[in-house]
């Protein structure tokens, strides 16, 4: 780095010697940041520059820029900006590991097959100062050779017949959904020995020739699909993932047409059919539809299915002939085919409902933990229509689920960011936490929450420990260890879970912990959340209060329970903040009310500004100002804040909580003896020397609940008698925390549950203003229920502790 110096003079008069020192000062100053490019690679070799300054490719995919910044501040954050002709993208620089992206590519230029790159060194994504730009260009190398390449449509045809065509400006071919869609390919100018691929929508599989067989001609077929209706039918050609021939050509006979739609349109008038599939001896059993939403497939239960038994197939026809028909079977599982069956089938009887008993179908159990192919794939085809339908095969009957969460702190929500669910990394959460997470916490805790299991039914259960590995070729987790395995019942499965505390005594980069539920020999489901590690502040935990008591959160649905009015507040706490920085958060609430869609009226946000240090010790605290809405059923918490810092790109640290609320009285419906303040949160009217027991012993708690006792910390139990500022914690059937209550004993304001000169003598204080009692204590002292201590209140107590007569 090249530095220059400034020669700063200071000047101190000292008085006192009456003479002057003159001291020189270097003082340096950091250059703007510069660009280097370290290389464009592709399939992890470095492409080559040509004498213009272009980059050299050979494909679409895998184009990699790898640069670094020069000359850079540390205390500085840089944005990295790409733009290029489809857009742009953009990172928080990495100043440890530098910058990779991969290119996005488009068709190439029907010019010269160059793509251009302005990258841009910012201070944010808007790019109010821009630091340094440099622009890379990228060449297509075989661009010359495909730049005229076409590929024509023709001959399209359905059941033998040529397709209709309406021309009125933009030339439109009909088909119908009804029957398969037969057509020729015919390419022009392409590349002998090189493979294309060719893809299209519906049941068109990928399929690669070279370039001088489909220069010759192919026959394809797309088969249509009666669930799906496709409105459209489409056909892509691609050469290392470049798409040519853009738009596709169709010929008609006589001309090439650059622009055509070809619609499909359903046809009642045709043969078609439905089909379902039944157990074939329980016929009362339903092979029933999944439950969880954006699912399209069917549950088979093993127990009417295995080699003694069988499955049928119903099929229902219309408008068939006197004729044979041809039925095809397949039973496919991630493209392998298990099962294949053809039949010749009289119209007449389709049209009647025909049953095809499959015998000999005999599927594989679910034993394998596979990720990507779940479900079975039935297909079926008559006369040029074929449909599909996918199955899953469990020894269930019906689809099962684990979903998982991660809490820093037991019975606390964790905020850390979400990154991704199941569909997007293969079966289960990933969470961004900052890399202190396991210095501060040494444990965390993971709640597998079971769905649709039976509940009689006892499952077996594996918990395993390892990393998770992401690199440019694949994602994949690695497990060494089982950390526990045992047994549960379907019942607790599905309304508690399983909580675990587990720790990363291996020091992974990513540790992974994977549940597994099986029957038998059978897996039937695995979710294995991720803990990404990351260097930036990531938020940890949320925990609310309510008259200052803490609230629970429900099992079932991880929200909070509060009652109403009152004051509500929530801590939340944070991993790897500085100390003495000032972060600006975003608090929003939501108010849900019953039967109502979301109503953007319902939302109010402010801005709050925390200490770093209060966020990395848990004190960052949010008051909710207005008072809580009666007709709401809940709300839900959100807090975000922007950090340029921030892991991924646009993405702030962020987490959400729900509040339930309810009424004191619905968690005490046969409640008489006593009484609770709704209010305040406070059980009162109970009388002096009441042992635990028989205070239990008077209330009822819905749902099989119950009530525990303990000290005003709310963490030592109490098994003897009941005291003023002691807490009633009610807990559900699993003996989870659901709300507390503070105790008032009548007269009791010293806290020991009887009645005393001590409490006599504080009494007196509180009314001679010596000494004032508050709170709960208050409360107690007040016997006479007017709302404050009097001399009547006094009076009472004294002829209790003189054994007169006693407070009731």
């Amino acid at each position: 780095m090249i530095k220059k110096y400034l020669n700063i003079f200071m000047c101190i008069g000292l008085l006192m010697q009456n003479f002057i020192f003159i001291i020189p000062v270097n003082a340096e100053e950091i250059e703007e940041p510069t660009i280097k490019i370290n290389g464009i690679y592709q399939s992890n070799e470095i492409a080559e520059v040509d004498t213009e300054g272009n980059y050299i490719i050979d494909t679409y995919d895998e184009v990699k820029l790898d640069f670094k910044l020069e000359n850079i501040d540390m205390k500085k954050d840089y944005y990295v900006k790409i733009e290029h002709e489809y857009g742009a993208s953009g990172y928080t620089y990495n100043s440890q590991i530098g910058f990779k992206e991969t290119l996005y590519l488009d068709n190439p230029s029907e010019d010269d097959g160059i793509y251009n790159y302005d990258i841009k060194i910012c201070d944010d994504w808007d790019c109010n100062k821009i630091y340094t730009t440099k622009k890379i260009n990228l060449k297509l190398s075989y661009f010359n050779d495909i730049k005229d390449s076409i590929v024509i449509i023709k001959n399209i045809t359905q059941g033998g017949k040529k397709a209709s065509i309406e021309e009125s400006g933009t030339l439109k071919i009909k088909l119908n959904n009804k029957q398969n869609i037969e057509y020729t390919l015919i390419g022009k100018n392409l590349i002998d020995n090189v493979d294309y691929k060719i893809t299209g929508n519906s049941y068109l599989n990928d399929l690669i020739v070279k370039g001088s067989e489909l220069e010759e001609g192919i026959d394809l077929v797309h088969y249509t699909n009666l669930e799906d209706n496709p409105s459209s039918f489409g056909v892509r050609i691609e050469l290392n993932n470049i798409q040519i021939s853009v738009p596709l050509k169709y010929f008609d006979g006589t001309n090439n047409h650059d622009y055509f739609f070809i619609e499909v349109d359903e046809n009642n008038s045709l043969p078609s059919y439905n089909t379902e599939l039944f157990y074939t001896n329980y016929k009362s059993e339903e092979i029933k539809k999944s439950n969880i939403e954006y699912t399209n497939y069917y549950i088979i239960d093993s127990k009417y299915h295995n080699k003694d038994k069988t499955l049928s197939l119903n099929i229902n026809g219309n408008n068939y002939k006197n004729e044979d028909y041809l039925v095809t079977i397949e039973v496919k599982k991630a493209k392998e085919t298990y099962y294949k069956k053809e039949e010749k089938v009289n119209g007449l009887q389709l049209n009647n409902s025909y049953n095809l008993e499959l015998k000999d179908l005999v599927l594989k159990l679910n034993k394998e933990d596979e990720i990507n192919a779940k479900t079975y794939e039935f297909c079926i085809e008559i006369d040029h229509v074929r449909t599909k339908q996918e199955y899953k095969y469990n020894s269930i009957g019906k689809d099962v689920r684990i979903l998982s969460n991660i809490f820093f702190e037991n019975g606390k929500k964790n905020l850390s960011a979400f990154r991704g669910d199941g569909s997007s990394f293969f079966g289960s959460g990933i969470y961004d936490t900052n890399k202190d997470v396991f210095t501060k916490y040494s444990s965390v805790y993971l709640r597998y929450m079971g769905e649709n299991f039976n509940d009689d039914e006892t499952y077996q259960y594996v918990l395993e420990y390892g990393n998770y590995i992401e690199n440019e070729d694949s994602y994949k987790r690695e497990y060494e260890e089982k950390l526990k395995i045992g047994e549960v019942k379907g019942s607790v499965l599905n309304t508690v879970g399983l909580l675990f505390q587990v720790n990363n005594n291996k020091n992974y980069e990513n540790p992974t912990y994977k549940l597994t539920i099986k029957k038998d020999d059978e897996i039937l489901y695995s979710d294995s959340p991720i803990l990404f590690i990351v260097d930036s502040p990531t938020l940890a935990n949320a925990s609310l209060k309510a008259n200052n008591k803490n609230l629970y959160l429900q099992t079932s649905d991880l929200s909070y329970i509060a009652t109403r009015n009152a004051p509500i507040e929530a801590v939340i706490s944070g991993l790897g903040f500085e100390d003495n920085k000032d972060y600006e958060f975003t608090f929003c609430y939501y108010k849900n009310y019953q039967d109502e869609e979301w109503n953007e009226n319902n939302e109010k946000c402010e801005k709050i500004t925390f200490k770093g240090k209060e966020l990395n010790n848990g004190t960052a605290k949010i008051k909710l100002k207005e008072k809580i809405d009666e007709k709401a059923i809940s709300y839900n918490f959100y807090v975000m804040c922007d950090l340029k810092e921030s892991f991924m790109e646009n993405v702030a640290i962020q987490g959400g909580f729900d509040v339930t609320f309810v009424d004191s009285k619905e968690l005490f419906p046969n409640l008489t003896k006593y009484y609770v303040d709704n209010v305040e949160d406070l059980i009162k009217d109970i009388s002096k020397n009441t042992s635990v027991e028989d205070f239990a012993n008077n209330i009822d708690v819905k749902d099989n609940g119950k009530i525990k006792v303990y000290d005003k910390t709310g963490k030592n139990e109490i098994k003897g008698n009941i005291g003023t500022g002691m807490i009633a914690r009610v807990v559900n059937e699993y003996d989870e925390n659901i709300l507390d209550l503070d105790v008032v004993v009548k007269g009791d304001v010293s806290g020991d549950g009887n009645i005393s000169i001590t409490d006599l003598v504080k009494v007196k204080r509180h009314l001679s203003e010596e000494e004032k009692l508050t709170s709960v204590y208050e409360i107690a002292g007040n016997v006479t229920g007017t709302g404050e201590i009097g001399i009547t209140d006094l009076v009472k107590i004294s002829r209790d502790v003189a054994k007169i007569q006693e407070v009731e």
